[in-house]
Parts: C-alpha cells; structure tokens; sequence
C-alpha cells in the first residue's frame, strides 16, 4: 500500500499540513513540538518516513505516510495540497522544500530547512551548487521562512532578496522534557566513577565521528564514551576502534537516560540546523560542548574548539578544572531561555497567523 492513513478524524478544514520526506529523528521530534504549542489548530501530516530514526513521538493528529519513492511522495504531496487546501502548508527539509515550484499553492507557505541541504559535504560541488541556485530560486516565491537558528536566519536572508515575498522567521527548538532546574551541581558533573561523555545521532559524515574520535585521543585523562545512535558500518567501526560504546538506535526515552546519565554531551558535527539533541541535554541538566562551527553561533552552548586537539583539550580541561565545568553547565541553562516553550509558543503563533492569545511562560 503507497498511502497509509493514521488516526482520522471528523471531516473539517485543515489548518496546518506537515509535509516531509525525512521524517524521523530531530525533524520528527521538532513536528511533535510544533503541534502540542499551536493548541487548536488542526494539523495533517503527510510523511516520508525513516523506520530506523523513528524517535517514537509520533503526535495524535492524522497522518498519511507515502512509501516508495521520491517521485511518488511528490506525486503525494501535490495531490494533498490540492485535495485539503489547508490554510498553512509547512514544508519541513530542503527535499520537501522543493515542492515550493508547485504552481497555484493557495495556502500560506512556511518551509523550515531543518539544516539545507548544500551544506553536505559528501556531495559533489556541483549538486551542492544545484541546491544553493534551488534555494535561491523558490526564496523568491511567497512564504515564510522558519529559521531554527540564528545562521540559518542570516543564509535565508541572503536567499530572500525580493523584498516582501519571502519573510524570515526564528523558530526556536525546544526539548520534549521538562527542564530541571538548575542544572546538575558541580560537585555532581563527575558523578560517575570514570567520567562519561555523551554523543547523539546518526553515524554520518555530517555528526563526523572521525573528528570525535580523533578529539579523544586528545583528551589527557581517561574517559568513557558512548555514542547513542547508528549509521554508516565502516563509521561506526571508526568510533569503535576509539573506544567508543555504540548502542544502536534506541528510543527518545533511552536516549534520554543515556543523556542525563553522562557528565559531558559533546557535540562533534560538521555542519547543523539546530540540533535537538542539544536542547534535550540543555534541559536535561547535562553540561554541553559543541565543536566551533558557524552553524551554532547564536545558540548559546560553549564551544570546545574548532579542531579535534583543541576539541580534547576543552574536554579535558572541562573534568579537571571546576570554574571552567562552571561555565560549560552555566552557558547550558543560560540557553534554556530562548529555547523554551513559551518562545516558540509565540513563533508559532506568528507563523500560522493565530489570533488567540499567547501567553508567556
């Protein structure tokens, strides 16, 4: 069957439809956010989904998932659109962003990048060009552009020239769990007998193991790491041979127990959007180090360095000197206030046009 329907409900108009093509992981746990903080609009889903990366938040709204290939979730995707002529059409990744040519859309565009594509280094230049001249190209259609960070603002308003067509939008991320407050004392951070790191993913060119497995030989002292996740073998195999425990893909309730079981989140990739994988750590109380690239600037988590000898040092410096564990855990809280519920409570409510009223929190 290409067309599975979920959960429907009475027949009436709606108000947001989520298309994407790479529904799973951080895309998935960022959609489930999106519809619990627009209470009282009615959402669609219309989905290409990644059995492996499935997180297991699957909200209560009615879905349509679209096996097989990408022709035919286009194919899907076109018919919905005309079929419901929502009021809102979200388009979430740049592979789903495509669908922006579609001629005559009537309802009101959003497309959130999630991370755009051109930035995969595993590309060839030439196909990374190919998507910098797409985006391009659909900007200037009329939409609006959710933004989920700070640098993926500034690349959208380099691609939206035409003024008044395309609006940028900051769209926060928030976690799924509670926020503790406070975050976890000093004297706790090394709790564990052998200090442990924690890492989240897939196993991809993107998170690039290979740096975090060169930043730990790096690391003067001894430390446990685990990597929550899978991916490429031969990836894999490199984390492995580091040293590193690999659990396989869990659900978000286990990759939350791994989480906030460990005394460091560290966070290696080469290029992002707005991990929420962070935000998770940040309300988990976990202290955080990112590697120092453009991609995260703004966020608010402490950089650890932009190579793997000085990514080692930052970790080692982070278990043997307290005013610098200190800081790393005060800049995690410190993030928690502008990736709350409340802020993209309001983000959202800018985004579909809501006119109730939003309260903060």
């Amino acid at each position: 069957m290409t067309n599975q329907l979920k959960k429907s409900s009475p027949d009436r108009t709606v108000d947001v439809l989520h298309i994407s093509e790479a529904y799973g992981g951080g895309v998935q746990s960022a959609i489930d956010t999106y519809i619990r903080h627009s209470e009282g609009l009615r959402h669609q889903l219309l989905v290409r989904g990644r059995a492996e990366h499935d997180s297991g938040d699957e909200p209560d709204v009615e879905t349509v998932h679209v096996d097989g290939s990408m022709l035919n979730f286009y194919v899907q995707a076109a018919k919905r659109i005309r079929r419901e002529n929502p009021k809102v059409v979200h388009f979430h990744s740049s592979y789903a962003g495509l669908l922006r040519a579609l001629p005559k859309i009537r309802s009101t565009v959003v497309y959130s990048p999630h991370c755009f594509a051109f930035y995969r280094s595993e590309f060839p230049n030439l196909l990374r060009s190919i998507f910098v001249g797409a985006e391009y190209l659909l900007a200037q259609r009329r939409q609006t552009i959710a933004a989920v960070s700070p640098h993926e603002i500034a690349v959208a308003h380099r691609f939206s020239r035409r003024r008044g067509s395309t609006s940028v939008r900051y769209l926060p991320n928030i976690s799924s769990v509670i926020p503790r407050v406070g975050g976890k004392p000093v004297d706790e951070s090394c709790r564990n007998q052998i200090p442990t790191l924690v890492c989240v993913g897939r196993i991809s060119r993107q998170k690039d193991p290979q740096f975090l497995a060169q930043a730990l030989q790096n690391v003067g002292s001894p430390v446990r790491c685990i990597w929550v996740g899978d991916g490429e073998a031969q990836l894999r195999q490199v984390l492995e041979d580091a040293g590193v425990y690999v659990t396989g893909w869990v659900t978000s309730r286990e990759a939350h127990d791994h989480i906030s079981s460990a005394d460091l989140f560290v966070h290696s990739a080469e290029w992002e959007g707005a991990p929420m994988t962070l935000v998770d750590a940040a309300a988990l109380g976990v202290p955080i180090l990112v590697r120092g690239i453009p991609h995260l600037d703004g966020l608010g988590f402490a950089k650890g360095g932009t190579t793997p000898r000085e990514l080692g040092s930052s970790i080692q410096r982070f278990f043997s000197e307290p005013d610098y564990r200190t800081q790393v855990s005060g800049q995690a809280i410190e993030s928690l206030s502008v990736h709350s519920s409340g802020a993209q409570r309001r983000a959202l409510a800018a985004l579909y046009q809501e006119t109730k009223e939003i309260r903060s929190e």
